[in-house]
């Protein structure tokens, strides 16, 4: 087995083991894995065929993010995901914190290598439902300089790039109220919501239930889990838990914020 940087010629077998997976992601997401990254993405080979992936975001000087750990299940148990996140941390090396969210089974492997937690999140699914509610204004440009004020607070660093693509892909998912705003995108599977970042909670539940509106499939929402009743009152279903954890610094950030991430993929 050999281990590469990952190009954008990768990204139809990236995709297959996505699918394999049961993953949400679409070739629109892996390209922006690829293109922002500064680090790199990584793919595993064995024979000449692509067999495992990673993918490593930079979030300025504060921290990074590894995500998109995928193996294909006839080599599973061979050490290939090991191996890809062994790198991924390696090619990050400098960096004030490496910060992912791991499952259960994945925080078995992350805590020996000295990734300690965060807080808890889950991930709530919503089955396909008509829905209706009141309509939000969508993002425009006089919005942006408050919510990127705002999110630097809620996320600890700057990510502008990744709330513009967000709001290129799913512009009627993109809507703010004055004092929050929410961003999501249609995958492949299903439509997810996030990130929500709201000064008030009334403010992030108005956001969520005019997206909801918005969604003609099934829908997830990954949060924190303090907001378990709430979600499931707009008929969210918890479907499994996972952490937020890093390795180093964690950045400085407002947690109560936050009222649904962008997703395990993008921090």
């Amino acid at each position: 087995m050999s281990l590469r940087r990952m190009t954008l010629d990768d990204i139809g077998r990236g995709l297959e083991l996505c699918r394999a997976a049961g993953w949400n992601q679409t070739e629109r997401d892996w390209r922006f894995f690829v293109e922002q990254t500064r680090a790199g993405c990584l793919v595993d080979e064995l024979d000449g065929r692509v067999v495992g992936t990673s993918a490593t975001l930079d979030y300025g000087d504060e921290f990074a993010w590894i995500a998109m750990v995928l193996v294909d299940p006839d080599v599973r148990g061979q050490g290939v995901g090991t191996r890809l996140l062994n790198e991924s941390i390696r090619i990050l090396a400098g960096r004030k914190s490496i910060r992912l969210d791991a499952t259960p089974a994945g925080e078995r492997v992350y805590r020996p290598l000295g990734f300690k937690e965060e807080f808890a999140l889950a991930r709530y699914e919503r089955p396909a439902s008509a829905s209706e509610a009141p309509a939000c204004a969508p993002i425009t440009g006089s919005d942006w300089p408050w919510i990127l004020s705002l999110d630097r607070q809620a996320f600890g660093s700057r990510r502008e790039p990744i709330l513009r693509w967000l709001a290129q892909g799913a512009p009627d998912l993109a809507m703010a109220t004055g004092d929050a705003y929410c961003f999501g995108r249609h995958g492949h599977r299903f439509d997810h919501i996030g990130p929500i970042v709201a000064k008030s909670a009334e403010s992030a539940w108005q956001l969520l239930s005019a997206a909801l509106s918005k969604c003609s499939r099934e829908t997830v929402v990954d949060a924190p889990i303090a907001h378990e009743e709430v979600l499931a009152q707009l008929g969210f279903i918890k479907q499994r838990p996972f952490l937020r954890m890093s390795l180093g610094e964690p950045p400085v950030f407002d947690a109560s914020l936050n009222y649904a991430i962008t997703g395990p993929e993008f921090a």
